[in-house]
């Protein structure tokens, strides 16, 4: 399927994937809108179900990422249990379907629960010294709905004994880790399954190599 639909074909497949425009007959609603109707904005009802946020709206979502897999030079190879939120803002709607901005990405995850006052916190979040491109939410290739969220990263670790903060590193500039979420059935997302596209690479300022986020599974949900 061609990605150049209009913002109701994305919202319709949105809803077929959910089990949403299937008649009792058992046949799928036709999702083309008849000529010289015009294209819903945000404001409108996803497949005629479910309402989308208005442009401009700010949705915040919680994230949680168990397992996850990352590897710095300081620390070695680490799996860590990362939470957090991001904040994804509607931009526009047009013929590839919405465009997010992300804004506030930060997760956390503490390396030894056991006690508060030693050991490690490491700390994801968006490099706010980068800029990246929107994130979209758009009908795929192989059919179905999904989202691609790009985020400028930024990995540090702080001595929680101390407060100190080490700057392990950031995505390349013009470089982001991208998270792809496949099957998209609502948004604002509803326990949505994430995963990073592809291992994502940590350079310092001088531009070595300090580390590498190799596996990152994320589960996102509205947040109030």
């Amino acid at each position: 399927m061609s990605k150049r639909l209009t913002v109701r074909a994305v919202m319709a497949a949105v809803a077929v994937a959910g089990g949403l425009l299937v008649p009792a007959g058992g046949a799928v609603a036709d999702p083309t809108p008849p000529p010289g109707t015009e294209e819903p904005d945000l404001g409108g009802l996803l497949g005629g179900a479910i309402p989308l946020p208005p442009i401009g709206v700010d949705i915040s979502h919680s994230m949680y990422a168990a397992n996850t897999q990352i590897r710095l030079n300081d620390l070695g190879l680490l799996f860590a249990d990362f939470k957090g939120g991001i904040n994804l803002t509607t931009r526009s709607s047009g013929t590839e379907g919405i465009t997010l901005e992300e804004q506030g990405f930060r997760m956390e995850a503490d390396l030894n629960h056991a006690d508060p006052s030693s050991g490690y916190r490491l700390v994801l979040e968006r490099d706010q010294e980068q800029t990246g491109p929107l994130s979209t939410l758009t009908v795929a290739d192989g059919g179905g709905v999904e989202m691609l969220i790009h985020i400028p990263m930024r990995v540090s670790y702080v001595d929680k004994a101390t407060g100190k903060e080490t700057v392990v590193g950031s995505t390349a500039p013009g470089r982001h880790a991208t998270l792809r979420c496949a099957d998209v059935k609502v948004f604002p997302a509803v326990n949505q399954p994430c995963s990073l596209r592809d291992p994502v690479t940590l350079l310092n300022a001088a531009g070595a190599e300090r580390g590498a986020l190799e596996i990152f599974d994320v589960l996102m949900n509205q947040s109030a």
